[in-house]
């Protein structure tokens, strides 16, 4: 390629034999001050060099002396020249041993110096292998350390490798960083905007306060260039200042990242001087301007009205060991900024939508608005920057990061677009609006728009909280600029809470509020005021942690001193503190305070819900045991233990709750328990929620729904409509809204404890369906509710060996006192039951008396008095005299309850009770019956059938018959179907008796006989009959009260027929003949359907003919069915159902039938056939009676049947 520019040369450099040393010796600290040695910037200095040289120096040379550059020699620097042996280390000082004396014969001559280098003329001779040394001049060091801190020598053919120099006493990494460089205006004095500048330094030298001599200061001076003013505070000048502080690591070999900010008390700021521009800071603190360390020091300054355009002058930082200042430790003037116009106008506005300034950390501030005007015109090429104080950002972070784009950005200046092709862009904090219109945006005009922004978490410092704004040309030159101070923002506490723990959590109660928070700022006090719901008061409380006291404590605020170091969380319990008066958000306010300074803060904090007050009324409680209800004694009763029961409550809430929310109630364990006691468990039967005010008082049901998901009418919700947790709590989902102040009954069913007796206390709360167990309820009443006196459960077995009606029994009771150690026994008898005056029949060690006493529950009762120090043992067969009703009753159980005295007062109280639940029925006569025709009006026969199952001795006693008023019964003719022993019969002796007087001993025998009876018009009421069979001493031993008689039934006049046979001999075949007469017309209307014969106990059909066509109809006018329809006799043995024609009518006279059968090998003694006439079946064209009792029979009759061999001798009876 072509030659582009003209070739040239440069002369080289020889390459010189190596010293075999070169150094500048390290000086002892009064060797140091001997010589003059003075390393600060700028200052005269004498520094000592030493070298070696290889060969013996054989002609005249010049010595030259290269330091680094910025040092100054003299331009005639002989002299400076100092080689004397006594004087190179300072006056008088012996050389140190290392060294060689520099020769007297060869002299150092004709020094000249041409800035950082000295020429020295030397004669031959300087011998080899010597380490000579000299002293020069220097005429003035560096403003600062070189960075190519390296001295050279060079002798005749000898040169040194670069040895090191020293570093200057003065600061490094020296920057002064203006908030502004905007000029303030002239005319406005008051209205001078402070400049805060920062110093940055790491000074060589260490100032502290208490070297060289205790308390002499150390001070750190800043003097500033004309023009620039320090901002006084007050008539004083004292200042302000900042001092922040980087330390060193010595192990990583660099400044730590962490930067401390120092007290504000370790400083002492005062501005002097005749143009109020040098600044003293006087260190009264225990920390001290460290070598090594990088130091901020912030100062606000006023910049000067009249400038000149690019004009930088530097500021001059000295500090000091000192309060007088005498000699500077590290000196340098740090290079300045240069002055330029400020903005017409520069504000920003921060108010929320309530007129107040956004200033909480970490708080969204949006439509942030800036406003500007600038003294010159935006023309295409400029750049207007906008930088927002430290920790705030502009850009949009949810959009990609290219975009730069500006969070929230919107002019706002009246629908007015001032830029068209300009879009801002966003960085961080800082916005950057690069110019791109075609026409300038006029001077003088302002520019406003908004942007969305956040606190940061504290204040930024106070150099960086500025808002800062420049107008810059396409060159970078700034044509104008300003600053507007930041607002304080206040720290917000992070992770603060505010949780209510311990038990007692219902509005009202006193309970533990745990206040926990991360502070942002050191602290020493942290105020806490409670805001919602009203309530809260702190005036009993108090903390137990160590290093916390209360310092104030009045209503709903409580100030607490406690050490709170910034970034550490803190923890503090306040105890005693009397809860909200109604439950809703719990909001509350948590400050920190340094003495009384407001540090950060936590305002309107939604701590927690304050769970309402469920208010249970302890008066109306209920605990009753399974089946009160229905039994008046038990309603009476405590509880027992291990069995079911049903609770009550009534309860009303502080708060209205809304609908669907859950009720959980449970009991639990009480503190007596030494080891884990079983708890109430709840059962899946007896739930209900009602609302006692609804329908003018007399409450109504609550629509509830257990499993949380299917809601069910109260009167249709089954036990898989809710759900039991753990069988020790239940919970209901209530469908409808509870009302503040109104009155609930919950009934719930339990099983109760098996060992323990009381000491429980229940739990009330309402919950959110969703919520979990450690989550606070909506409503609670803290597991307050006191329980309910159990007792123990005593074992008793009540057993009669006969219960005849109306009788006097003999009843064993059998007890287990299961430790209650009873001292009186009350047994309560079934309905009916009662006691004989002297009622034990043999008294006993264990059970001495027995004796009526006044009823309990409407039913009888007996008291026992046992052995002076209670029932322990079981006792068996403990027998008592009762009297039995006249039929068993609805319930049988026997109640014993077991009293003790109390040993306080002496007091009978019930400590057990037990419950025979089956006891024993009162058992009528076995076997008896009384059969007579349901017609009205009419003279008949009766039969009655009984059994004997004791033996009754001797001639005497009795069977009555008591029977109801219309009827008449009559003993002739007296018949014995079956009479084991004999008797009479009287039916005059009293009214409505019959009296049969057996002749001898009755033996256990059944006993049937018949006699006369004449039928009332119609049933009386009541249309029953009594049997009484006593004993010679008249005492009741068996009997059937109240026996149902047969109906009378209107419409139909029928006799029985005499039954007929043709055999009576046991084991052979019979055929029997019987049936009815009809005595009168009776109306169609009534239909017989068919007739109805049973069979005495044997008597069955015979096994090899064919029973329905062998029935035979005697009557030819008998309207029977045709074969095979005419009878049934497939559903027994024992009996015939033959059916008459449907809609037939059965004419007057008789009708009979014979039938073949069986007759058994033994007869029986109620030897009784019966017959019976029935009526259409609503379903069927056929009769379906095929029971004496069965709802369609009309009217039946019994009809005695034949002894052993008896000859039949009525008239023989053929078929028509």
């Amino acid at each position: 390629s072509p030659q582009l520019d003209q070739t040239t040369f440069a002369k080289g450099f020889s390459i010189m034999t190596r010293m075999p040393a070169a150094t500048m010796p390290v000086l002892t600290e009064q060797q140091y001050v001997a010589t003059g040695r003075n390393d600060r910037p700028q200052q005269e200095n004498h520094l000592i060099f030493a070298f070696q040289l290889t060969e013996l120096l054989e002609r005249d040379s010049t010595l030259i002396l290269r330091g680094p550059v910025g040092f100054q020699f003299d331009e005639d620097c002989e002299a400076g020249i100092e080689k004397r042996a006594s004087q190179v280390f300072g006056p008088y000082t012996a050389l140190p041993a290392e060294y060689t004396a520099w020769p007297l014969n060869i002299p150092l001559r004709s020094c000249r110096g041409i800035k950082e280098t000295a020429y020295m003329e030397v004669d031959a001779g300087l011998l080899p292998e010597r380490l000579f040394v000299f002293r020069i001049k220097i005429a003035a060091n560096p403003t600062h350390t070189p960075v190519d801190n390296f001295w050279t020598i060079e002798l005749g053919t000898e040169a040194s490798v670069p040895f090191p120099g020293f570093e200057l006493w003065t600061f490094r990494e020296q920057l002064v960083t203006p908030t502004t460089t905007a000029r303030n205006p002239i005319e406005d004095l008051e209205g001078r905007i402070p400049n805060p500048v920062s110093f940055d330094f790491i000074p060589y030298l260490t100032a502290d306060r208490d070297v060289p001599s205790a308390q002499a200061g150390a001070v750190v001076q800043v003097t500033a260039p004309s023009g620039f003013q320090f901002v006084t505070i007050d008539f004083l000048n004292q200042c302000e200042v900042q001092v922040y502080e980087r330390v060193y690591d010595s192990e990583a070999e660099a400044l730590s990242d962490t930067e401390i900010t120092w007290p504000a008390t370790d400083l002492e700021c005062v501005v002097s001087g005749v143009y109020l521009d040098v600044l003293t800071v006087r260190i009264v603190g225990d920390l001290p301007i460290t070598a090594g360390h990088k130091y901020k020091l912030a100062a606000q300054v006023y910049n000067p009205a009249v400038y000149t355009e690019d004009q930088v002058l530097s500021w001059r930082v000295q500090t000091f060991n000192d309060a007088a200042k005498t000699i500077p430790l590290d000196d340098a003037n740090f290079i300045g900024f240069a002055i330029n116009k400020g903005l017409n106008h520069w504000s920003y506005n921060n108010i929320d939508e309530f007129g107040n300034q956004i200033r909480s950390g970490r708080t969204p501030v949006n439509g942030l608005e800036l406003s500007m005007s600038f003294p010159a015109r935006l023309v295409s090429g400029d750049t207007l920057r906008i930088e927002a104080p430290f920790g705030f950002e502009l850009q949009d972070l949810d959009q990609e990061p290219d975009k730069k784009a500006c969070k929230g950005f919107e002019w706002t200046m009246d629908n007015v677009v001032p830029f068209s092709e300009t879009i801002p862009e966003c960085e961080g904090r800082l916005m950057l609006f690069n110019m791109r219109e075609a026409i300038p945006y006029p001077k003088d005009s302002t520019l406003s728009f908004q942007i969305d922004t956040q606190n940061p978490e504290t204040t930024p410092r106070p150099i960086d909280n500025y808002w800062r704004v420049a107008h810059l040309s396409e060159r970078g030159e700034v044509q104008s600029s300003q600053v507007a101070l930041g607002w304080r923002i206040v720290p917000q506490l992070s992770d603060a809470m505010v949780a209510l723990v311990g038990t007692r959590v219902a509005a009202g109660a006193q309970g533990q509020l745990e206040v926990s928070f991360t502070a942002v700022s050191t602290a020493n006090l942290v105020l806490i005021t409670a805001l919602q719901p009203g309530g809260y008061d702190f005036s009993q409380a108090r903390v137990s942690s160590s290093g916390q006291e209360i310092d104030i404590k009045e209503d709903n605020r409580i100030r607490i001193r406690a050490l709170i170091p910034a970034g550490t969380g803190i923890r503090i319990l306040v105890e005693r503190v009397i809860l909200a008066a109604l439950g809703g958000p719990a909001v509350f306010n948590i400050e920190t305070l340094e003495d009384d300074a407001r540090k950060d803060e936590k305002l309107g904090l939604v701590a927690f819900q304050q769970p309402a007050h469920i208010i249970v009324d302890g008066s109306s409680k209920e605990l009753l045991s399974d089946g009160a209800d229905v039994d008046q004694a038990k309603a009476i009763l405590p509880v027992r233990m291990g069995t079911l029961a049903s609770v009550k409550f009534t309860f009303a809430v502080t708060n209205d709750l809304p609908a669907d929310r859950v009720l959980e109630v449970s009991a639990g364990q009480p503190s007596t328990c030494t080891f884990q006691c079983e708890p109430y468990r709840f059962r899946p039967v007896g739930f209900g929620l009602r609302d006692l005010a609804a329908r003018g008082g007399i409450g109504s049901d609550m629509a509830v729904d257990l499993n949380n998901t299917i809601t069910c009418p109260l009167d249709e919700c089954t036990a898989d409509d809710f759900v039991i947790v753990e069988n020790s709590r239940i919970r209901l989902l209530v469908r409808e809204p509870l009302v503040a102040l109104q009155h609930y009954r919950v009934s719930l069913a339990v099983m109760t404890p098996p060992d323990r007796p009381s000491g429980e206390l229940w739990r009330f709360e309402v919950r959110d369906p969703a919520a979990t167990v450690t989550d606070l309820p909506i409503a609670t009443n803290d597991a307050a509710q006191e329980g309910f006196e159990i007792v123990r459960v005593l074992q008793v077995e009540a057993s009669a060996w006969r219960s005849p009606p109306s009788a006097l029994l003999t009843v064993t009771l059998n007890i287990m006192p299961a430790g209650s150690l009873p001292t009186v026994l009350n047994v309560v008898a079934p309905p009916g039951f009662n006691f004989t005056e002297e009622c034990l029949v043999n008294a006993g060690i264990d059970i001495r008396d027995c004796r009526p006493v006044d009823s309990w529950g409407g039913r009888f009762q007996a008291e026992l008095t046992c052995r002076d120090t209670g029932l322990a043992e079981e006792t068996t067969r403990t027998e008592i005299y009762v009297t039995s009703p006249a039929a068993t009753p609805s319930y049988t159980g026997w109640i014993m309850v077991a009293q003790a005295r109390n040993l306080e007062t002496q007091e009978l109280e019930i400590v057990a009770w037990g419950e025979d639940r089956e006891g024993f029925a009162v058992r009528q006569m076995k076997n008896s019956n009384l059969f007579y025709p349901g017609i009205p009006g009419i003279t008949a026969r009766a039969v009655m059938t009984f059994e004997v199952q004791d033996r009754l001795e001797g001639a005497g006693s009795t069977l009555a018959l008591l029977y109801p008023d219309q009827f008449v019964f009559e003993c002739e003719p007296f018949v014995g179907i079956s009479m084991p022993v004999a008797a009479s019969c009287d039916d005059s002796a009293t009214p409505n008796t019959l009296v049969f007087t057996f002749n001898d001993t009755v033996l256990p025998a059944k006993y049937a006989l018949e006699i006369n009876v004449q039928t009332p018009s119609r049933s009386p009421v009541p249309n029953s009959f009594n049997f009484v069979l006593r004993d010679t001493s008249a005492m009741i031993r068996d009997a059937h009260m109240a026996l149902p008689g047969q109906p009378i039934t209107h419409g139909i006049k029928v006799a029985r027929t005499p039954l007929a046979w043709t055999s009576s001999s046991l084991g052979s075949r019979s055929q029997i003949t019987l049936g009815f007469t009809i005595t009168e017309e009776y109306p169609t209307s009534i239909k017989v359907a068919a007739i109805l014969i049973t069979y005495p106990e044997g008597f069955q059909h015979p096994q090899d003919v064919d029973v329905v066509n062998d029935i035979k109809v005697l009557n030819a006018l008998t309207p029977v069915n045709d074969a095979p329809d005419i009878a049934d006799v497939q559903s027994s043995n024992e009996k015939v159902v033959i059916f008459f024609r449907q809609d037939s009518h059965l004419p007057v006279g008789d009708h009979r039938f014979t039938i073949p059968v069986n007759i058994p090998e033994v007869l029986t003694e109620f030897n009784i056939w019966h017959v019976a006439l029935c009526g259409p079946d609503d379903t069927s064209p056929l009769a379906s009676c095929d029971q004496l009792d069965h709802p369609d029979v009309m009217v039946r009759f019994p009809v005695p049947g034949f002894m052993k061999d008896q000859v039949y001798v009525g008239p023989r009876l053929v078929a028509t």
